[in-house]
């Protein structure tokens, strides 16, 4: 893969733009380093299907040199780089017991929290609420997910802290 920072746009999904080095595709995912304001915030996983533009622009080389002198460019390590990207039951596989976030952007979902077990049609991830609290084991089907989320600030430091649903107490 290039290693060049790029701007996706799904046009049939959302207007959102997402900008990252993409780490692996198949005609079925894209793994993309996130960037997010010239800093690295994790990886987005995106079905190759949904991207309707992947270009690097002048805007995206400038980015990629600031982030290089502010000592922000960060490669993404081996066991990222290695992940399988042939379909969700194959990526989610190596997320058990993992935090993620897997997002049903169609219906403005979105599932949060370990990832408990991978079946056929569908993955287990016990999900948690804002305030770190584990709830219910959720069931989200494949064909449902447009983008996986890990590695973030967000879910990594949730993760950390995340407390039984009996005890209701989170971090201090």
């Amino acid at each position: 893969m290039s290693n060049n920072l790029v701007t996706i746009e799904r046009k049939r999904i959302e207007d959102k733009r997402f900008y990252g080095v993409i780490v692996a595709q198949s005609p079925n995912l894209t793994l993309l380093h996130h960037e997010y304001d010239f800093q690295f915030d994790g990886y987005r996983v995106l079905r190759t299907k949904d991207i309707t533009l992947c270009e690097s622009s002048e805007s995206d080389r400038y980015g990629k040199a600031l982030m290089k002198r502010e000592g922000l460019w960060q490669s993404p390590p081996r066991w990222v780089r290695k992940l399988p990207v042939g379909s969700w039951p194959e990526l989610i596989a190596s997320f058990i017991d993992k935090v993620v976030i897997l997002e049903d952007e169609k219906r403005e979902d979105f599932y949060i929290g370990p990832i408990r077990e991978v079946r056929p049609r569908h993955a287990l991830i016990h999900y948690f609420d804002g305030c770190g609290r584990l709830g219910d084991v959720e069931k989200v089907a494949y064909g449902r997910i447009t983008n996986m989320h890990f590695g973030d600030r967000y879910s990594t430091i949730h993760a950390k802290y995340l407390s039984a649903p009996s005890t209701g107490e989170g971090p201090p």
